[in-house]
């Protein structure tokens, strides 16, 4: 495989999609092929199905395909990050396997990057086909997310985007053990520009990224982003305090009129809300100490079992080396 460095990477994390793997890299090289000089780095995570033989096999038939194992499924986050962490192009461009990240958007991009940009964000257009409570709650996210923390993402923004190398460089600089790249991007300050884009179907099979993993990923949206979720507590304990010094005020009022002030269940109301709101700030708490206690015993974001790149130099050099056979000082002779 030649050493010289390819014009773009596209780095795609891949969790058990062995099925529409030989698909993805078809309708890849027919969109790119005439468009510029690129390599396929592909990032299997952990898959539990055939990815990694299947990965094998295409890059007998395709030189350009790249392939990065983790040892053990650390997280989409974690893959593109170990993938990035192994680009070569002057652009990377990252996007998912399953087709749903349109393969046409990538000549949009490549001409933004062209004309200056730095970051190209392919924002999702949520048509009538995506239900409607899918729409709902991703809207609810992106603005939430843009109130309590320091992101600015456009509703729709995806983990499809187009960096600059130097980009690149300053993400791989970045040591944090959680990074939500949708949202330490922006933060960066480079020249950027949006796309947008429909989502297609899936090529093959289901999605392998549950409600659980969507959730994780939108808690770490928030904690790695801005620490103003610590400053709830302040809030609620104004609140409380507030509530509290017209409920004394009240009591007071009720004293002099000589009334009885009413009974326990009041008294067990305020105290559960309390209770509830201390809970809730200690939680928070909890969740960043936990980061601060992942980020101090420093272990890496992912391990990478196989490379491809580190294959393809181990088979140079024992190319490069003398057999032993022409040039070493015995020889074989004739004993007849």
């Amino acid at each position: 495989m030649t050493t010289e460095r390819p014009t773009l990477t596209l780095v795609i994390p891949a969790h058990n999609e062995a099925e529409g793997l030989g698909h993805l890299v078809d309708a890849l090289d027919h969109t790119l092929r005439h468009v510029t000089d690129y390599e396929l780095l592909v990032v299997d995570d952990g898959s539990t199905d055939n990815t990694a033989g299947v990965l094998r096999s295409l890059r007998e038939a395709w030189p350009h395909l790249r392939y990065v194992i983790l040892s053990r499924n650390f997280g989409h986050q974690a893959a593109v990050r170990a993938g990035l962490s192994r680009a070569r192009g002057r652009a990377v461009i990252v996007m998912d396997a399953d087709m749903q990240h349109p393969p046409s958007v990538l000549i949009e991009m490549i001409s933004a990057w062209r004309s200056g940009a730095d970051v190209v964000h392919a924002v999702r257009r949520y048509g009538a086909t995506i239900p409607l409570f899918k729409r709902l709650t991703s809207g609810l996210y992106y603005r939430l997310l843009n109130l309590i923390s320091d992101a600015r993402l456009e509703t729709g923004a995806a983990d499809f985007y187009l960096l600059d190398e130097r980009v690149v460089q300053d993400l791989n600089a970045l040591t944090e053990q959680h990074l939500f790249l949708r949202g330490v991007i922006p933060s960066l300050g480079y020249r950027r520009r949006t796309v947008p884009f429909t989502a297609g179907d899936r090529s093959t099979g289901q999605s392998s990224y549950s409600l659980k993993k969507m959730l994780r990923l939108a808690r770490d949206g928030v904690l790695s982003t801005s620490v103003k979720p610590l400053r709830i507590g302040v809030l609620l304990s104004s609140l409380v305090g507030g509530a509290a010094a017209l409920y004394a005020a009240y009591a007071l009022l009720v004293a002099l009129r000589g009334e009885a002030l009413p009974g326990w269940t009041s008294i067990i109301l305020v105290v559960s809300v309390i209770g509830a709101m201390q809970l809730l700030t200690l939680g928070i708490i909890g969740e960043y100490l936990g980061r601060v206690l992942a980020e101090a015993r420093g272990r890496p974001s992912f391990l990478i079992a196989d490379d491809s790149l580190d294959a393809d130099r181990h088979v140079a050099a024992l190319s490069d080396e003398p057999s032993g056979r022409e040039d070493g000082p015995f020889r074989v002779e004739d004993g007849s």
